[in-house]
């Protein structure tokens, strides 16, 4: 478990992967397809909230309201307010709340880590540790295709 995995991107991808391998990652990192220890299509890195816990924290600062639908308040209602904030609002409506649950269940619940409100928040209480769970899932396409069409 830990507090950010970001930095694992590169040396999973380029350093530990054989040929030809989708990799999918949830924590920050998202699919991945390799040849080699190049990565020939594309790493996708993303929340699947509708923005960055950094515009709620800058919008704080500068005293601005938010856009609507950036974040709930306690009770789950959509606020302006960045100082009310308490949650992001997941991107994609229904769907997209649906893909950040799954995201959960696999590098949380399943990897015995904390999931939804018992992951610590990222710049509060920092002497604790926020006990993040990561999830890793390689495929190798060979296995269901003919590589020359994958």
């Amino acid at each position: 478990m830990s507090s950010h995995f970001d930095c694992m991107v590169h040396g999973h991808v380029t350093d530990h992967m054989p040929k030809s391998i989708i990799s999918i990652n949830y924590t920050s990192n998202g699919p991945s397809l390799l040849e080699g220890n190049l990565c020939i299509a594309f790493i996708l890195d993303m929340a699947t909230s509708k923005v960055a816990w950094g515009k709620i924290l800058q919008a704080r600062e500068e005293g601005k309201e938010i856009p609507e639908g950036w974040g709930v308040d306690e009770n789950g209602a959509t606020v302006t307010d960045p100082n009310k904030v308490v949650s992001l609002s997941t991107f994609g409506g229904p769907k997209g709340y649906g893909l950040s649950v799954i995201v959960d269940v696999f590098s949380g619940l399943l990897a015995g880590a904390a999931f939804g409100p018992h992951v610590g928040k990222m710049y509060h209480d920092l002497d604790k540790k926020r006990k993040l769970g990561h999830y890793f899932c390689v495929i190798n396409p060979s296995f269901f295709t003919d590589t020359i069409y994958f």
